[in-house]
């Protein structure tokens, strides 16, 4: 198996697992801020997908991001500093927000089709590191995405909706 092959069919589970994620949620439940430390689904599906956007679209490609180039911003509720999404004050409109995800899977399936394998020996700037092109993939874009998709099921069980689809 190639490289490029396990790494589309990552991509594809990451894409299959927050679509089942986002299966049943409404907008109070997205938006319902746990107790303690615990995040909203709302800033984990936007840190998500701001991961996601930003690595693939501002890291490999040198462009902007989907979230910037569609305006999504004000359509979505999703504040446009990275660092607002933490806030407990904005709040996600979840139906334009799946739009937004839409876009972002349609532009990443063109990422990873046009993929060559030499590009993942590629050097990225990570956190003052240089990282090759798999390894921000693998675990920035990948891993990172599974382990919160992880957290939106564990809040979706909590509020009385289906947890983990398995």
């Amino acid at each position: 198996m190639q490289l490029k092959d396990y790494l589309t069919g990552e991509m594809e589970s990451v894409q299959r697992m927050l679509g089942l994620a986002l299966e049943d949620l409404d907008d109070e439940v997205a938006n319902w801020q746990p107790g303690g430390t615990a995040n909203s689904i709302a800033s984990i599906l936007a840190h998500v997908t701001d991961t996601q956007d930003r690595s693939i679209n501002v890291r490999l490609l040198g462009g902007e991001t989907v979230f910037e180039s569609g305006g999504w911003a004000t359509k979505t509720g999703i504040p446009t500093d990275p660092e607002k999404i933490w806030d407990t004050t904005w709040r996600l409109n979840l139906d334009t927000f799946g739009e937004y995800k839409a876009a972002l899977a349609e532009s990443t399936g063109r990422f990873m089709d046009a993929l060559q394998e030499s590009d993942l020996d590629r050097e990225i700037e990570y956190s003052h590191w240089p990282r090759p092109a798999a390894w921000l993939l693998r675990n920035i874009v990948f891993h990172h995405s599974l382990y919160h998709t992880g957290e939106i099921f564990t809040l979706k069980g909590l509020k009385g909706l289906k947890g983990l689809p398995f």
